[in-house]
């Protein structure tokens, strides 16, 4: 991709070391590899705010005669770290739980118009009518946190799943080079991404998993026993088993053998 060619060897180091730490996580612990990426990747951009969301695409509705403004897309988890934290949590409660057309006020339906491969924009790029940008609810939301730049990357992880990483800054515009970071670091995180779904129980099944069948999802991964996953629980075994129960439905599985066979592949 020559739109790389910005990079130099310093950067490149930068990526590999993160996507080298990134695998070393194990699978019981995603999300703190999530925010150790949304964490060293909006460090290296000099973000205030990092949001890693991840997309699930549903059928594509059709509200008399009017296309989905999300094209299907919806929000499904969203990981936050930085300076805004508290801010952005709150407004990302009421943004996904907003109607489709509420979202899409913003940057939301321009990048997903290109769901389905490897891409990073800036605001201007998604938006190249600023005049008409700044009338929408995303711009104005963005006004009252100070940001004054976005930059918004993603990659597909399965047909109807993706990946998008969000940086927002409060005192300068997006580079072509801050770019095309996200896009190299974007290109080696099809891993990650998908192993972080499966966390999530959106993958292979697309029936999320609950904090506690998350839980103890991680805890399976451990090789423990439903007795040891009972005690570290606090819970009787026979709810922990409810719980395994779930979990393998959920995940299209019907044993331990095959659980740990999905994260090995």
């Amino acid at each position: 991709m020559r739109e790389l060619d910005v990079l130099d060897t310093r950067d490149w180091l930068t990526i590999a070391s993160i996507l080298t730490e990134l695998v070393q996580y194990p699978a019981n612990e995603l999300d703190e590899a999530t925010r150790m990426l949304l964490e060293r990747l909006g460090g290296v951009l000099g973000a205030a705010c990092s949001v890693g969301i991840l997309c699930h695409r549903r059928a594509e509705p059709v509200a008399d005669g009017v296309p989905d403004p999300l094209h299907g897309w919806r929000p499904v988890h969203l990981s936050v770290y930085g300076e805004l934290l508290e801010q952005m949590q709150s407004a990302s409660k009421e943004w996904m739980s907003g109607d489709p057309g509420q979202i899409a006020d913003g940057l939301a339906a321009p990048f997903l118009q290109h769901a389905g491969q490897v891409r990073c924009h800036r605001q201007i790029d998604l938006y190249p009518d600023q005049e008409a940008y700044r009338q929408s609810r995303g711009y104005q939301l963005d006004q009252t946190m100070g940001i004054v730049d976005v930059l918004v990357g993603g990659r597909p992880i399965a047909v109807n799943m993706e990946m998008a990483l969000v940086f927002y800054s409060l005192d300068a515009s997006f580079s072509e080079h801050d770019r095309a970071l996200v896009l190299a670091t974007l290109q080696g995180l099809a891993p990650t991404c998908e192993r972080y779904a499966q966390s999530l129980g959106l993958l292979p099944g697309q029936q999320r998993l609950s904090p506690r069948e998350r839980e103890t999802l991680s805890y399976l991964l451990q090789d423990m026993s439903e007795k040891e996953v009972a005690r570290s629980m606090n819970v009787q075994p026979a709810t922990v088993h409810e719980y395994v129960t779930a979990v393998y439905r959920k995940l299209n599985v019907s044993s331990r053998a095959e659980l740990m066979a999905l994260w090995l592949t």
